[in-house]
């Protein structure tokens, strides 16, 4: 995420859809989603137990790969988030590139010079931190992080509105900002007038 970007009371999208729109719904973050207000200086393990309410034991046996910045971390107590951080989680990669990138797997240490390695830093105050889920992380995870509701760029909301409108349209409810709105009319609106994120909350009934 860039400095600068406003997480000051964004507007809310609530929705309630059925079962059959679940799986077209996280696909909404592909793109990843922004959490603020975490403590500079949170370790990657703190992060996704405390934060994100991510079991040990799925840390463990699901998130096979863990990217910090662009980096494969190893150690995730040793690895810190600060303001602008981006954190992506994934399932076992596939072949030999999957192999080298996995978390403690036997050739991590092929990718010795790449890998990340916590660097001097002053951690001062609050952070945005962007994340991002791939594959199985994306599908396991998904559905109880829109039901917690998470922070995503208006444009990306935009974009993915125009090309699932019928997803939408299927929904049972929609409130922006608690005030009911058809999805062809959600479309239109700018949301970024004066906000460039907003928070979407969906309830899977």
């Amino acid at each position: 995420m860039q400095q600068g970007t406003n997480t000051i009371d964004p507007p809310d999208l609530r929705i309630e859809t059925g079962k059959d729109q679940t799986a077209a719904l996280v696909r909404l973050l592909q793109n990843g989603f922004y959490v603020p207000d975490v403590t500079s200086g949170t370790s990657v393990r703190e992060f996704l137990t405390r934060v994100l309410c991510v079991s040990p034991e799925y840390i463990r046996d699901r998130i096979q790969s863990l990217f910090l910045d662009g980096r494969p971390v190893d150690n995730y107590d040793k690895a810190h988030l600060r303001n602008g951080s981006c954190l992506a989680l994934s399932s076992a990669l596939p072949g030999l590139v999957g192999a080298t990138l996995r978390q403690g797997g036997l050739l991590a240490s092929l990718r010795d010079t790449i890998t990340y390695r916590e660097t001097v830093a002053e951690y001062r105050g609050s952070a945005t931190v962007h994340v991002k889920l791939f594959n199985l992380i994306m599908d396991e995870m998904g559905q109880p992080l829109l039901q917690q509701g998470v922070l995503v760029k208006a444009s990306v909301l935009r974009d993915f509105l125009r090309e699932h409108l019928d997803v939408f349209q299927a929904c049972k409810s929609i409130l922006f900002n608690a005030e009911p709105i058809d999805a062809a009319v959600l479309l239109k609106r700018d949301f970024l007038a004066s906000n460039d994120l907003v928070r979407i909350i969906a309830h899977f009934s």
